[in-house]
Parts: structure tokens; sequence; C-alpha cells
């Protein structure tokens, strides 16, 4: 007898479900059918509840490895991630309500949270981390609390988190003076992006935008 992968037994049960689904909507009897409703602040231990099927402990020193075999390992042990994307105002949660969305990740398997395009906007409309986009390098402090305590949610249910340092941030020379003239020319921001490679003075806004997130202290 063959045995599926851990993780690959909550994606069979989805499509067996869903296969379900399709031939009763086809059937004489579909309009028997009933809603299905999970609600985002559910973290309660139910019948559904796979939390289990993935590591849930982070030690302070369980740094994700390659091995030589090209897997991924934590304190020796091989690791597998369930992920998914936070982004935008996603990423800032109110606190009561990051305690929630932990636990209804932990419950669904997740181990890992990618925090995406936090770097697009002003923190006015809640959606980003700048004080401003114009000029763009000022981190709004209680943007950066309510993703400290996320984070810190998260981690306490055994969920690491992905900082995306560079996604769609809106370079620009009004924002940024000394950038060359020449980036007017490119419209795209996801091209504006790539100039990091070839231009000092935006790859040190990049190099500055990681120092300031990466090294101020969670509370």
């Amino acid at each position: 007898m063959r045995v599926l992968p851990r993780l690959a037994f909550p994606l069979v049960v989805v499509c067996l479900f869903t296969a379900v689904l399709t031939v009763a909507a086809q059937s004489p009897a579909a309009d028997a059918l009933f809603e299905i409703f999970l609600p985002w602040d559910d973290g309660a231990e139910t019948a559904v509840d796979i939390s289990g099927l993935v590591p849930r402990v982070i030690a302070d020193d369980g740094y994700v490895r390659a091995t030589p075999d090209g897997h991924l390992a934590v304190n020796g042990l091989r690791a597998r991630f369930w992920g998914v994307n936070m982004t935008f105002g996603a990423s800032f949660p109110e606190k009561k309500e990051a305690d929630l969305v932990a636990a209804h990740l932990a419950k669904f398997g997740v181990n890992m949270v990618r925090f995406h395009h936090m770097d697009m906007h002003g923190s006015a409309d809640g959606s980003g981390i700048w004080t401003s986009v114009d000029p763009d390098r000022g981190l709004d402090p209680a943007q950066l609390d309510r993703l400290d305590y996320f984070v810190a949610q998260l981690k306490r249910r055994g969920i690491y988190s992905d900082l995306n340092l560079l996604v769609s941030r809106p370079f620009s020379r009004q924002a940024s003076p000394g950038l060359p003239a020449d980036l007017d020319l490119v419209a795209s921001w996801k091209q504006r992006a790539v100039l990091g490679f070839f231009v000092d003075a935006l790859q040190q806004l990049q190099k500055d935008y990681a120092h300031d997130l990466l090294t101020h202290a969670n509370a």
C-alpha cells in the first residue's frame, strides 16, 4: 500500500470534494446543495483541523537550511512548507484580528506567510508601510508595530514569515530627487524594480529599506 505524503492528503480531499460538487451540480438534485462557509476567524480544533500535518515549533536556533540532496531542513529534520500571501493592508492587521488570522492559518496547515506588496503605498490608506510615498523613506511606526505583532503571533503558532524587500515600490524622481532623469522613461513599476541592478542610487534606496526593516527591534 502506498502512503500519500502528509501534505498531499488535504489536497486529495479538496479535489475529491470539488469533484463531488461538480457531479452534483450536473444532476437533477442540484437544488438540494447547501452553502459551505469558512469563517476567516475560525481557529477552533474541529474535525477539519490539519495543523498537525506540519512542524509547529520555531526555535530561536531553528534556521532553515538546504540539505545536500536539495531539500530544506530545520535542526536536521526535513521541512515542508505550506504557504500563503498576505498582500497590501493584510500585512498590517489590527492586533485583535492578528491573533485570529494566525490561529485560522495554523488550523489549515499553513506554516509560512509571505508579506507581499507592503512597499507600494503610504500608510494613510492603511495598506502600505511608508509614512508617505513622496518621499518614501520613512517607515510608519504604527504599521511596523502591527506587522511586528502579527509576525510574533504567527511564530507562536509555528508559522514562518517571509518579508519581501522589493515588490512594487513606486520609485520616482519626485520622491527621490537624486535619481537619474532617465527613470521617467520607464513607465512600468515592474521594470523600474530591475533598475536597481544598474543604478547605484536605486540600489542604495533598496539597501536603506532593508536595513531599516530588518534591523529594527520587534517589541
